[in-house]
């Protein structure tokens, strides 16, 4: 059992804003505000289908989902972040979206049921930027309860996947089995390599696009990647 961190937890001071068809709630001068312009660089890549359920891994406070609900049939997100949760449930709830499901929960790839994670405090306006892995110091440290990337995958039919989970991302796309891979249609994600300690070799870089490349015949990605902290990696069918 991992030692308990107790963090006293305040409500976020909130404003909103107009988005899409949607009213949202954020975080004023904070990066929520870049989260929302993110969505188009995402709306650039993927393909939209009333029949796609999909796997939002680290859902932060749901721009994706107000992005694409009324075009798919469903999505499932995962936010182990509690003020990010917050923020994420307020926005389905008052927008009284439907086809939404929330869970306040990291994405693992192993069978590990709790970790200690990471808050970013040093930096207010990141509020995407909490990890398994610590990037800068000081950052406060708690408890995120987990679940392995394959029993969600067992348990729900998904065929598409967007992922931006601070370094998490090579041990979830490592872990996934074939027999997953077959039914995923697209995939989505940011890499990060100075979380990942991937720099200057990229060499786990490399590992999963030799992955990727096993399962999708298309995969998006920059090659000239010298300098970069992250990037965005499309892969479809």
């Amino acid at each position: 059992m991992l030692k308990k961190f107790i963090i006293p937890w305040k409500e976020p001071e909130l404003i909103t804003k107009k988005y899409r068809n949607n009213k949202i709630y954020l975080r004023e001068n904070t990066m929520d505000i870049l989260v929302l312009t993110e969505q188009k660089l995402y709306m650039k890549h993927i393909n939209l289908d009333k029949k796609d359920i999909w796997l939002d891994a680290g859902a932060h406070i749901g721009t994706f989902s107000l992005s694409i609900h009324e075009k798919v049939d469903k999505i499932i997100c995962y936010e182990p972040n509690n003020d990010n949760f917050y923020i994420l449930e307020k926005n389905i709830k008052e927008n009284s979206i439907k086809n939404v499901v929330l869970n306040n929960l990291a994405i693992v790839g192993n069978l590990d049921k709790q970790r200690y994670f990471y808050l970013n405090k040093r930096n207010k306006k990141n509020t995407g930027g909490h990890s398994f892995y610590i990037k800068r110091k000081p950052r406060e440290r708690t408890i995120c309860e987990c679940i392995n990337i394959n029993k969600i995958l067992q348990d729900n039919p998904i065929n598409k996947i967007k992922m931006d989970v601070e370094g998490a991302e090579y041990e979830i796309l490592k872990a996934i089995k074939p027999e997953f891979f077959k039914n995923i249609e697209e995939i989505m994600f940011e890499y990060h390599f100075k979380i990942l300690k991937d720099h200057p070799e990229r060499n786990k870089h490399k590992e999963i696009i030799n992955l990727l490349k096993k399962h999708f015949s298309y995969i998006s990605y920059k090659e000239n990647i010298k300098g970069l902290w992250v990037t965005l990696i499309y892969c479809k069918k």
